[in-house]
This record gives structure tokens, C-alpha cells and sequence, in this order.
């Protein structure tokens, strides 16, 4: 652990997850095609009392020494699930990503517990997708994949991200699990972008080994124009990163996305001649009927006078 993460006790965690410190930022996630947003990357941050707004990186590192992982994640998700009704509320129906570690994987009951947070908000699984560092997903072996294989069960999404060299076979990546291959950094996507001359490279690598797994290719860390306008070439079908949008608070990233289509009015089906004279022999006969009664009630009081 870094000396900031030691900073940071069990019980401060404990404390930030029942009080509501830690929040979630999102990333969009644009098709490069329609420059529309396809999906929102969920980025946790810990809003704490004393050192302010934290990054991921100032107390993951704790959140696993301390094997408060399972608890941290599951917080996550209600956030995710939370937002995603927010977002569904006002007509985007964008999908939800959320990162996950092996040691999620690992949990028999994860896919469970994940089905139950986005139930809670009235949520399903077939909208989320979650996200798991190529690395991380090795070094957890068959159990990790087993946890793979219960998420797509319950109709999980499923994003493998490669952050450099392979490390999973190109087999395991296009005959795998995974619904999703992202390969995240811009140093790799610039490389990619140069090397596209060539034809090769670590890039054109890994990306042919999605695509014959039939999975949608995203780059993360899209960082500049001159990587943005290669991106499509090079065979990414979206992409994420400060060239198209930062990460930021979801009242944010409502306020700049486009307003979806209102749905058109219906027009009142044409009335027809005989409906128009069937509802006025209705009304005539609900005022006779009402007369009679008014009448009778009128004779009744006078008899019993």
C-alpha cells in the first residue's frame, strides 16, 4: 500500500460506507459513428469530511488491504443502479459500466448480490456491463472465470480492459466470456494511431483478437484530436477519454448531453357518424332514467306525508 492508503484505517472506511461519503463520477462512453453517447463509465470518488474530493487511486488500495472489497463494491452498484434510474428518468437509456476486481469474481454469491442492488431501484442486469482489468482477471484463474461465467448467467455484461502487453491468450479473449474489449491508455493509442501505417503493432494485435470474438472494440484514454480521428480506422467502434468528455458528476453530464426526442402526441382517432349518434341515444337515456328517478322519489315523499 502507498502511505496514503495506510492513512486509512478499516473503521474510516467502515465509517465512509455507512455515511454515504463515497459517490460515483461517470465517463461517457461515445459510439464513434453518431457521436452519441452508448454508455456511462461509473468512476468511484470518497468525498471525505476532512481531505476533500479523493481519486480512486488515494484509497482502493485500503479498501483491499482491509477486505472491505465486497462491501465497497456493492455500494458501487446501488450508486450505478441509483444513477442509471436517474439518467432512464429523463429518456437516455445509456448503458452502466462499473469496475470490478477479481476478488468480486471470486464470490460465489456476487452475481446475486449485484442483481439484488439494481432490483432495489427498479434496474436490471441486461443494461450493465462491468469491467475487469485484463490483469486481474488472469491472475484469478478458473475461479475468476467461473464468477464470469455466473455474471453473463444472470445477464451481465462483461468488459475485459487490456492495459498494455497480452496477458490472456487471444482465444480466451474472442472465445471468453466478454461481451466488451476495451484497451485503455493513451500512450497505446497513440502508439496504435502511428502504427496504423504500418498495419501493425501491439494495437492491430489485440484488436484483431476482439474481432474474432465479435466484440465491440473501446478505447479508453482518447486523449487528443489526432487519436480521436484514428480511432474508427484503426477499428474501435467507440471510445471514452477528454478529447470527447471528462468524468464528472452525473447532474453534469445530463445538463450537456442532448435532449432525447420528445415522443410525438397522438392524434385523437376520428370519430365516426355512428359513434357520435350511439354516445347521444347513451346520454338521452341516462337522463331518462335519472328523471324517473327524481320522479318516483318526488311521489314517495308525498305519499308518505
Amino acid at each position: 500500500m502507498s502511505e496514503q492508503d495506510q492513512a486509512f484505517t478499516a473503521s474510516d472506511i467502515e465509517h465512509a460506507l455507512e455515511d454515504r461519503q463515497f459517490e460515483l463520477w461517470f465517463q461517457p462512453q461515445y459510439d464513434l459513428q453518431s457521436r452519441t453517447i452508448a454508455a456511462c463509465e461509473g468512476m468511484a470518488r470518497w468525498r471525505h469530511p476532512v481531505l476533500g474530493l479523493l481519486p480512486p487511486g488515494l484509497f482502493l488500495g485500503a479498501v483491499r488491504h482491509h477486505g472491505l472489497m465486497p462491501e465497497f463494491t456493492r455500494c458501487v452498484v446501488a450508486l450505478g443502479g441509483k444513477a442509471q434510474a436517474r439518467w432512464n428518468s429523463e429518456g437516455h437509456y445509456w448503458r452502466l459500466n462499473l469496475n470490478i476486481a477479481a476478488s468480486d469474481l471470486s464470490e460465489p454469491s456476487f452475481a446475486l448480490l449485484a442483481e439484488a442492488e439494481l432490483d432495489a431501484v427498479g434496474m436490471v442486469p441486461d443494461k450493465v456491463t462491468f469491467e475487469v482489468p485484463e490483469n486481474d482477471f488472469h491472475k484469478g484463474g478458473k475461479v475468476a472465470l467461473r464468477g464470469a461465467e455466473n455474471l453473463r448467467r444472470a445477464n451481465f455484461g462483461l468488459a475485459v480492459e487490456a492495459r498494455g502487453a497480452a496477458v490472456m491468450p487471444d482465444g480466451l479473449i474472442a472465445g471468453g466470456p466478454f461481451t466488451e474489449f476495451k484497451l485503455s491508455g493513451p500512450t497505446l493509442l497513440r502508439m496504435g494511431a502511428v502504427q496504423l501505417r504500418t498495419g501493425g503493432g501491439l494495437v492491430g494485435a489485440r484488436l484483431r483478437a476482439a474481432q474474432s470474438g465479435g466484440l465491440p472494440a473501446v478505447a479508453v484514454g482518447a486523449e487528443n484530436e489526432m487519436v480521436l480521428k484514428a480511432l474508427g480506422e484503426m477499428g474501435f467502434e467507440q471510445a471514452q477519454g477528454h478529447a470527447l468528455a471528462p468524468a464528472a458528476p452525473l447532474r453534469d453530464i445530463l445538463a450537456r448531453a442532448p435532449k432525447p426526442d420528445a415522443a410525438p402526441k397522438r392524434k385523437a382517432a376520428p370519430v365516426s357518424e355512428e359513434s357520435l349518434q350511439y354516445e347521444n341515444l347513451i346520454r338521452e337515456a341516462r337522463r331518462t332514467r335519472m328523471d324517473q328517478a327524481d320522479n318516483e322519489a318526488g311521489e314517495a315523499e308525498i305519499e308518505a306525508a
